[in-house]
Parts: structure tokens; C-alpha cells; sequence
């Protein structure tokens, strides 16, 4: 897997992540 796309990924991931975490919490 190239780093571009598992960073891209990632971000995507974290972004939908992000606001998810602290409203489950």
C-alpha cells in the first residue's frame, strides 16, 4: 500500500472519526 493513499485514508477516516469520538463519548 502506498503511504498516500493509507494517509489519505487515514485523514478520511479521521475527519469522520473525529466528531464521532467525542459524541460517543
Amino acid at each position: 500500500m502506498n503511504r498516500r493513499v493509507f494517509a489519505a485514508i487515514t485523514g478520511s477516516r479521521t475527519v469522520i472519526a473525529q466528531p464521532t469520538a467525542p459524541a460517543a463519548q
